[in-house]
């Protein structure tokens, strides 16, 4: 699977589940896997206790990729703490963004950079 599609459909079910943002990190020999999840609520997210994420992991248990953070803001999807870099400022923190709405037009506390991949794809440098 491609991994626009991948990501695509990750955000699919996601938005099935009814949640805005979810961050999970997969079992190792180090640590148990974790799944945490919110739902829409004022005047902040709600958390969901014991989320199945299930489904929506599955492509990545059976990559190489063992930990997600993905967040519906302001229109956008962010694939929160992609990566990470070295900046003037010291360590930031890099997000991918995907989806109708130019991440530019979204609130991120201090975002330094915003530049277009491709498609609806951005990556922002908080």
């Amino acid at each position: 699977m491609c991994p626009d599609l991948l990501n695509h459909y990750t955000m699919k079910e996601v938005e099935k589940k009814g949640y805005v943002s979810i961050q999970w990190l997969g079992k190792s020999s180090l640590r148990e896997e974790s799944s945490l999840a919110w739902v829409a609520g004022e005047p902040k997210y709600k958390k969901v206790n014991n989320p199945d994420l299930s489904r929506i992991v599955k492509p990545f248990e059976d990559s190489a990729i063992h930990a997600l953070w993905l967040q519906n803001y302001g229109g956008a999807w962010l694939v929160r703490k992609a990566f990470s870099y070295k900046g003037e400022n010291g360590i930031g923190e890099g997000i991918y963004a995907f989806g109708n709405v130019n991440p530019k037009d979204v609130c991120l506390p201090n975002t330094h950079c915003v530049d277009h991949l491709f498609g609806q794809w951005y990556v922002i440098k908080n």
